[in-house]
């Protein structure tokens, strides 16, 4: 079985707050909701959103899904971060 990197690109927790046109508190306050992947620890203090995790959210919301749809998007994200990569089978 082949090993797939999907390849992952973080931004900065002010800059996935801008991308959806949220304030950082709203960020926070829609994480706590469910509404937001959880953030990535980086070292002991810092905190950093997955880009394509905030690209499908904010697909979402531009195509007009409900809270519980984006909940449902947002437990499927965070579920296939611990997925392990199927491999294509010859």
């Amino acid at each position: 079985m082949v090993n797939v990197v999907k390849e992952i690109h973080f931004q900065k927790l002010s800059d996935q707050a801008k991308q959806l046109g949220i304030s950082i508190s709203e960020l926070y306050s829609r994480k706590s909701r469910g509404l937001i992947p959880p953030f990535i620890a980086i070292g002991i203090r810092g905190r950093r959103a997955i880009h394509e995790e905030t690209d499908e959210i904010a697909r979402a919301y531009v195509t007009g899904k409900s809270d519980n749809e984006i909940k449902t998007l947002v437990s499927n994200l965070t579920a296939a971060r611990n997925a392990p990569e199927q491999a294509a089978q010859p």
